[in-house]
């Protein structure tokens, strides 16, 4: 997760203090660490040292993160989703292009193909549904 500007993901993903397990008094207590690109040019992976702290409040609902073909979250997402998945969140990343969506960005829904892409949210929910 890229770092970038103040407090951008201070908490891990989120930028805001949220109930963690064990308790997290600052975002120092989560031990963020960087690992190398996977690629050349891919983003580091900002991670926390292990044990990880569990996200409590997420941790019981299911999550989907939503990546376009175009859009300029690809290499960045799949971090946002082992983040999540290490603190204890049901996470599924949702590659439109896997479901046959073509060429949408990350404002998808303003895109002439948006009831593709909203299709695919409603079933993606409609399976994930508790």
């Amino acid at each position: 997760i890229p770092l970038s500007g103040p407090g951008r993901w201070a908490w891990a993903p989120p930028s805001a203090p949220r109930p963690y397990d064990p308790p997290a008094g600052s975002p120092a207590d989560l031990r963020l660490v960087a690992d190398p690109p996977p690629a050349p040019g891919a983003p580091a992976r900002i991670l926390q040292a292990a044990p990880p702290r569990r996200l409590t409040n997420l941790a019981t609902v299911p999550i989907a993160v939503v990546t376009g073909e175009a859009s300029v979250f690809n290499h960045t997402d799949p971090i946002v989703v082992e983040v999540l998945r290490q603190a204890g969140c049901q996470v599924d990343h949702l590659r439109l292009i896997e479901h046959g969506v073509r060429g949408n960005g990350h404002a998808m829904m303003l895109e002439r193909n948006n009831r593709a892409v909203l299709d695919g949210i409603l079933a993606w929910v409609t399976q994930n549904r508790k």
